[in-house]
């Protein structure tokens, strides 16, 4: 009985829409004019005269031009401000005017599109076409039908699409963008919105939609910033009243925007030493490695330290170190790298600190010992001759000059010295030292040589080598420093003659 009703309704309203619309309009849908001196004739023809607010009317003008040569007309609308901007197809012909070769005839085309606030009746628009000093007008009819008594009837009737960037950088806001068109008057107030993503989620909103009405909706999502390449559709269901409308689903992807690691660089360059700290950052959304090298030559590498072992490679007759990092989106890392010559740099100022004190301290005095004349007996060594040679290499004359050297128990210093010999002035024995013979130089002068000689035997044959210890030379400088200068060691074996 309901379904009666409203199917009943609604061919009542229809019935009355067509006889009102039949009563509105009483002026005649075509007609003509011609000028005074029949120069030209004007027709029109309705296309559509007829409309609701929203639509617009359309008519036909034809210009005929009863002269051999061509003329320009021109055309003017009068617009009491119910109408928006008249124009005509072509635009020009609006515009500049029409051109009609003699005898011809050309046709434009007019429309007129009433306001908003239009009121609903009958009105007539008067087209006046002018060609030098003669006009013609036309009156073109437009009726504007009332639409309140079929709004309510109207099944809602949207057009509904979505808009979104097939590729989204996560690090920018992603917006989406739902248009929707009311083809009919029905005025939607209830208009539901649905929208569901896997990457996105879920989101509902509630709009309205006058009669007619095209409008854009923008919806923000939030996307994570970190978020890895990836493919996502988006399903949309728009719902008004209790229709649905589904637009397409649309697809977007995930872009990576991964480009180089980011690396920030601290330079720390002191004496003989620079130190780099470098810290690598992956600021993309998937995970990224690359190599970084440093160019050292084969020297500089060898007082090269890093905080982790290094690669070595050569590349264009270039020899470099090099480290391969890779990230994890937001991961950092750091490399300490450090190349020291301090350390050379204090052996060599050690070497020759120690060259200068050398020669800055060395003694004058240069004192070898040497044997000579070898005795065998009984197949061991039985006498040796010894010689201390002792050179004052300076230039300077050298005061108190004490010489001391000692002989093994198994050994004594013969008494009888060669004529000529400088004798000792103490031999001592001692217990455990053994022999010990001591000489005084009253002085050694610059660049003098002095050489002592004795010989000593053997208590009993020595079958193995008789090793002599060194000979200490004493004296004091005019400071009162006792220097103290000590000769060579000597191993005497016993094939030596």
């Amino acid at each position: 009985m309901k379904n009666k009703l409203t199917l009943f309704s609604v061919f009542f309203v229809l019935l009355f829409a067509v006889f009102t619309s039949a009563a509105i309009v009483s002026h005649p849908s075509s007609g003509e004019a011609t000028s005074e001196s029949n120069s030209f004739k004007v027709e029109f023809d309705t296309i559509k005269g007829s409309l609701y607010l929203g639509e617009k009317a359309e008519f036909q003008i034809t210009i005929t031009n009863n002269l051999i040569n061509s003329s320009d007309y021109d055309l003017d609308f009068a617009n009491t401000g119910e109408w928006l901007p008249i124009r005509t197809d072509p635009i020009y012909h609006g515009l500049t005017g029409m051109e009609v070769s003699g005898t011809s005839s050309d046709t434009t085309t007019v429309i007129i599109k009433p306001r908003d606030t239009t009121g609903v009746g009958s009105y007539i628009i008067e087209s006046v076409i002018t060609s030098g000093d003669e006009k013609v007008s036309v009156l073109l009819p437009v009726t504007i039908l009332s639409t309140s008594e079929l709004t309510g009837v109207y099944v809602p009737d949207i057009k509904a699409t979505v808009q979104i960037s097939e590729e989204v950088d996560p690090r920018e806001p992603v917006e989406l963008l739902v248009v929707l068109k009311n083809n009919n008057f029905r005025n939607i107030t209830n208009l539901t919105i649905n929208i569901e993503s896997e990457l996105l989620g879920k989101k509902t909103i509630v709009e309205t939609l006058d009669p007619n009405e095209a409008k854009t909706v923008k919806v923000p999502f939030p996307v994570d910033p970190l978020q890895k390449p990836t493919t996502d559709t988006i399903y949309t269901i728009v719902y008004a009243d209790d229709t649905q409308f589904t637009p397409a689903a649309k697809t977007f992807r995930i872009v990576d925007y991964t480009d180089e690691l980011t690396k920030n660089i601290i330079e720390k360059d002191t004496f003989l030493k620079d130190k780099k700290i470098i810290t690598f950052t992956n600021d993309g959304n998937v995970r990224k490695g690359e190599q970084y090298k440093l160019e050292k030559t084969w020297f500089q590498r060898l007082f090269t330290f890093s905080s982790e072992d290094p690669q070595l490679f050569e590349q264009d007759e270039k020899k470099y170190i090099s480290w391969y990092v890779e990230l994890d989106p937001t991961e950092s890392k750091q490399i300490i790298t450090s190349t020291n010559f301090r350390p050379l740099f204090y052996v060599i100022l050690f070497i020759i600190i120690a060259v200068l004190l050398h020669f800055l301290f060395k003694s004058p005095l240069i004192v070898e010992k040497k044997f000579t004349n070898v005795s065998v007996d009984e197949g061991g060594i039985s006498e040796i001759k010894v010689l201390i040679n002792i050179k004052n290499s300076s230039d300077k004359r050298i005061k108190d000059v004490e010489v001391i050297d000692r002989i093994p128990h198994i050994a004594d210093i013969k008494q009888n010295f060669d004529v000529g010999t400088l004798k000792p002035n103490k031999i001592l024995k001692h217990r455990k030292k053994g022999t010990i013979v001591k000489w005084k130089l009253e002085d050694v002068e610059g660049s003098e040589e002095r050489i002592i000689k004795y010989e000593i035997k053997s208590k009993l044959s020595i079958l193995g080598n008789f090793r002599l210890l060194p000979t200490v030379v004493k004296y004091k400088t005019p400071k009162g420093r006792e220097v103290v200068v000590r000769s060579n060691s000597l191993v005497v074996p016993k094939t030596s003659d």
